[in-house]
Protein backbone atom coordinates (compact mmCIF):
# COMPACT_ATOMS: atom_id res chain seq x y z
CA UNK A 1 0.00 0.00 0.00
CA UNK A 2 2.94 2.34 0.76
CA UNK A 3 4.17 1.51 -2.69
CA UNK A 4 1.24 3.24 -4.55
CA UNK A 5 0.97 6.23 -2.04
CA UNK A 6 2.79 9.58 -2.81
CA UNK A 7 2.96 13.18 -2.23
CA UNK A 8 5.14 13.79 -4.84
CA UNK A 9 3.86 15.45 -7.89
CA UNK A 10 5.27 15.71 -11.26
CA UNK A 11 3.71 17.60 -13.63
CA UNK A 12 3.53 15.21 -16.52
CA UNK A 13 3.65 16.34 -20.37
CA UNK A 14 3.07 13.78 -23.14
CA UNK A 15 3.56 14.80 -26.21
CA UNK A 16 1.94 12.76 -28.38
CA UNK A 17 1.63 13.51 -32.32
CA UNK A 18 2.80 17.60 -31.69
CA UNK A 19 0.17 17.82 -29.18
CA UNK A 20 0.59 17.79 -25.53
CA UNK A 21 -1.22 15.75 -22.62
CA UNK A 22 -0.48 17.43 -19.38
CA UNK A 23 -1.28 15.36 -16.11
CA UNK A 24 -0.62 15.99 -12.49
CA UNK A 25 1.22 12.43 -11.49
CA UNK A 26 2.49 11.22 -8.59
CA UNK A 27 5.83 8.98 -8.77
CA UNK A 28 3.75 5.47 -8.54
CA UNK A 29 1.08 6.31 -11.38
CA UNK A 30 4.64 7.63 -13.21
CA UNK A 31 6.49 4.65 -12.56
CA UNK A 32 3.26 1.87 -12.81
CA UNK A 33 4.62 -0.16 -15.38
CA UNK A 34 6.61 2.14 -17.66
CA UNK A 35 9.84 2.44 -18.92
CA UNK A 36 11.67 5.39 -19.27
CA UNK A 37 14.99 6.46 -21.62
CA UNK A 38 17.53 9.18 -21.60
CA UNK A 39 18.48 9.88 -24.94
CA UNK A 40 21.96 10.46 -26.62
CA UNK A 41 21.28 13.85 -27.47
CA UNK A 42 20.33 14.87 -23.71
CA UNK A 43 23.76 16.23 -21.57
CA UNK A 44 25.17 13.84 -18.61
CA UNK A 45 24.26 13.26 -15.38
CA UNK A 46 24.21 17.77 -13.85
CA UNK A 47 22.89 17.71 -10.88
CA UNK A 48 25.60 19.51 -8.77
CA UNK A 49 25.21 18.51 -4.75
CA UNK A 50 23.17 21.44 -3.99
CA UNK A 51 20.35 20.64 -6.06
CA UNK A 52 20.34 16.87 -4.70
CA UNK A 53 20.26 18.43 -0.69
CA UNK A 54 17.42 20.71 -1.90
CA UNK A 55 15.50 18.10 -3.28
CA UNK A 56 16.22 16.06 0.19
CA UNK A 57 15.18 19.20 2.34
CA UNK A 58 12.02 19.30 0.12
CA UNK A 59 11.18 15.39 1.29
CA UNK A 60 12.41 15.83 4.61
CA UNK A 61 10.06 18.83 5.40
CA UNK A 62 7.33 16.80 3.37
CA UNK A 63 7.75 14.15 6.18
CA UNK A 64 7.64 16.59 8.91
CA UNK A 65 4.88 18.35 7.50
CA UNK A 66 1.86 15.90 8.02
CA UNK A 67 -0.46 18.71 6.57
CA UNK A 68 0.74 19.09 3.07
CA UNK A 69 -1.00 17.26 0.52
CA UNK A 70 0.69 17.40 -2.32
CA UNK A 71 4.63 18.25 -2.87
CA UNK A 72 5.03 20.06 -6.85
CA UNK A 73 8.59 18.62 -7.85
CA UNK A 74 8.99 19.55 -11.03
CA UNK A 75 7.97 18.76 -14.96
CA UNK A 76 8.47 15.72 -16.98
CA UNK A 77 8.39 15.76 -20.39
CA UNK A 78 8.11 12.95 -22.14
CA UNK A 79 7.83 11.40 -25.42
CA UNK A 80 6.75 7.62 -26.45
CA UNK A 81 8.63 5.56 -28.36
CA UNK A 82 7.10 4.28 -31.48
CA UNK A 83 5.38 0.52 -31.12
CA UNK A 84 5.67 0.50 -27.22
CA UNK A 85 2.99 2.14 -25.10
CA UNK A 86 5.03 1.72 -22.10
CA UNK A 87 8.37 3.11 -22.79
CA UNK A 88 9.13 7.06 -23.29
CA UNK A 89 12.03 8.97 -24.12
CA UNK A 90 12.68 11.62 -21.31
CA UNK A 91 12.53 15.14 -23.24
CA UNK A 92 12.67 17.39 -19.77
CA UNK A 93 13.48 16.08 -16.10
CA UNK A 94 15.97 13.66 -16.95
CA UNK A 95 17.97 15.18 -14.04
CA UNK A 96 15.25 15.18 -11.17
CA UNK A 97 14.11 11.72 -12.20
CA UNK A 98 17.83 10.49 -12.58
CA UNK A 99 17.68 11.98 -8.74
CA UNK A 100 14.53 10.47 -7.48
CA UNK A 101 15.65 6.93 -9.28
CA UNK A 102 18.78 6.96 -6.98
CA UNK A 103 17.13 7.72 -3.63
CA UNK A 104 14.47 5.00 -4.24
CA UNK A 105 17.64 2.70 -5.10
CA UNK A 106 19.23 3.83 -1.53
CA UNK A 107 15.62 3.56 0.30
CA UNK A 108 15.07 -0.02 -0.66
CA UNK A 109 18.56 -1.41 0.64
CA UNK A 110 16.25 -0.56 4.11
CA UNK A 111 13.53 -2.55 3.25
CA UNK A 112 12.34 -5.82 4.26
CA UNK A 113 12.56 -8.42 1.44
CA UNK A 114 9.29 -8.71 0.74
CA UNK A 115 8.76 -4.78 0.18
CA UNK A 116 11.65 -4.40 -1.73
CA UNK A 117 11.17 -7.27 -3.94
CA UNK A 118 7.57 -4.84 -4.80
CA UNK A 119 9.66 -1.59 -4.78
CA UNK A 120 12.18 -2.77 -7.15
CA UNK A 121 9.52 -3.90 -9.43
CA UNK A 122 7.56 -0.77 -9.02
CA UNK A 123 10.56 1.87 -9.44
CA UNK A 124 13.88 0.07 -10.26
CA UNK A 125 13.95 -3.21 -12.39
CA UNK A 126 11.20 -5.35 -13.90
CA UNK A 127 10.83 -8.62 -15.39
CA UNK A 128 11.53 -12.23 -14.93
CA UNK A 129 15.17 -13.16 -13.31
CA UNK A 130 17.74 -13.40 -15.80
CA UNK A 131 15.32 -11.30 -18.60
CA UNK A 132 15.33 -7.78 -16.13
CA UNK A 133 14.93 -4.69 -17.14
CA UNK A 134 16.03 -1.29 -15.82
CA UNK A 135 13.08 1.06 -15.71
CA UNK A 136 15.52 4.00 -15.97
CA UNK A 137 18.12 3.85 -18.86
CA UNK A 138 20.29 7.02 -19.16
CA UNK A 139 22.23 8.15 -22.19
CA UNK A 140 25.29 5.97 -23.62
CA UNK A 141 28.02 7.92 -22.00
CA UNK A 142 26.03 7.46 -18.80
CA UNK A 143 24.24 3.97 -18.82
CA UNK A 144 27.02 1.17 -18.15
CA UNK A 145 28.82 3.50 -14.98
CA UNK A 146 24.74 4.05 -13.62
CA UNK A 147 23.98 0.63 -13.89
CA UNK A 148 26.92 -0.97 -12.91
CA UNK A 149 28.21 1.17 -9.68
CA UNK A 150 25.48 3.75 -9.10
CA UNK A 151 22.72 1.23 -8.69
CA UNK A 152 24.67 -1.71 -7.53
CA UNK A 153 27.08 -1.20 -5.02
CA UNK A 154 28.97 1.88 -5.45
CA UNK A 155 32.12 -0.21 -6.03
CA UNK A 156 34.29 1.78 -9.11
CA UNK A 157 36.50 -1.08 -9.13
CA UNK A 158 35.23 -2.74 -12.51
CA UNK A 159 33.56 0.54 -14.00
CA UNK A 160 35.89 3.65 -13.49
CA UNK A 161 35.10 7.24 -13.43
CA UNK A 162 35.53 8.81 -16.71
CA UNK A 163 33.33 11.62 -16.76
CA UNK A 164 32.84 14.58 -14.77
CA UNK A 165 28.58 13.25 -14.83
CA UNK A 166 29.85 9.92 -13.42
CA UNK A 167 31.44 11.83 -10.58
CA UNK A 168 27.91 13.45 -10.27
CA UNK A 169 26.27 10.66 -10.37
CA UNK A 170 28.27 8.49 -7.83
CA UNK A 171 27.87 12.00 -5.55
CA UNK A 172 24.61 11.56 -5.73
CA UNK A 173 24.30 8.09 -4.17
CA UNK A 174 26.79 9.19 -1.36
CA UNK A 175 24.64 12.13 -0.18
CA UNK A 176 21.51 9.97 -0.22
CA UNK A 177 23.07 7.48 1.48
CA UNK A 178 24.30 10.01 4.23
CA UNK A 179 20.94 11.55 4.51
CA UNK A 180 19.11 8.44 5.15
CA UNK A 181 21.96 7.03 7.79
CA UNK A 182 21.24 10.79 9.29
CA UNK A 183 17.29 10.66 9.38
CA UNK A 184 17.65 7.44 10.87
CA UNK A 185 19.96 8.20 13.66
CA UNK A 186 17.24 10.98 14.36
CA UNK A 187 15.12 7.94 14.59
CA UNK A 188 12.92 8.38 11.48
CA UNK A 189 12.49 4.87 9.96
CA UNK A 190 13.46 4.79 6.88
CA UNK A 191 9.98 2.87 5.66
CA UNK A 192 8.06 6.16 6.70
CA UNK A 193 9.89 8.39 3.71
CA UNK A 194 7.91 5.52 1.63
CA UNK A 195 5.24 7.84 2.56
CA UNK A 196 6.11 11.00 1.38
Amino acid sequence: QALLYSRIYFEFFLMLNNNFVTQLLTLPEIFKDNFFYIPDYQRGYAWEKKQVEDLLTDIRHLMLDESAIRHYTGTLVLSPIENDKKSFQIVDGQQRLTTLVIILKCISQYLDDNTKDKFTELYIKRGSIGNQKNILTLNSDTRTFFEKVVMHDGNTEHCPISLESHERLLEVRKTVSIWLKEIQDQGVLIQDVLYV
